[in-house]
């Protein structure tokens, strides 16, 4: 028998998998993070042609940047995520690494194809998309505090 002041709540058998719901919240909360400043800089004259090369390949990075940089972080979320009370983790609910998360955004372009990636989330037990499938990472509610 284990004295009181020693025993160990059991883990969670099911950890809290993020909803459809909450995660296309997020979603449209990062897009407006991200379109934001891009159309402050058209106002403002900064950005004069947005269909140029050199302009889509820095957009291509500042998003791919964004996602990778933010879920590998402390705070394992986008600011839409967090907003939401939204992670990214490991298959283990572990924080993801730098290189994890890269792959994670880089996949996210084939869950956009037709959206189908996307709608993943609705039908698979852990409520993953594609891009969680390819990179083995996870989208939990936060823990309540």
């Amino acid at each position: 028998m284990i004295p009181a002041d020693l025993e160990v709540s059991p883990a969670p058998s099911v950890l809290p998998y993020a909803g459809f719901r909450k995660r296309a919240t997020a979603l449209v909360l990062d897009a407006i993070t991200l379109l934001l400043p891009v159309q402050m800089f058209r106002s403002l004259s900064l950005i004069r042609d947005s269909e140029s090369m050199a302009f889509q390949v820095i957009w291509s990075l500042t998003v791919y940047g964004y996602f990778a940089l933010m879920e590998s972080s402390p705070w394992q979320a986008t600011f839409g995520k967090r907003i939401v009370g939204l992670r990214v983790t490991d298959l283990s609910g572990r924080r993801i690494t730098l290189l994890r998360s890269l792959v994670r955004a880089f996949s996210r372009t084939l869950s956009a194809i037709f959206g189908l990636g996307f709608l993943m989330a609705l039908f698979t037990a852990k409520r993953q998309t594609l891009h969680d499938k390819v990179a083995s990472t996870l989208v939990l509610e936060n823990d309540p505090k």
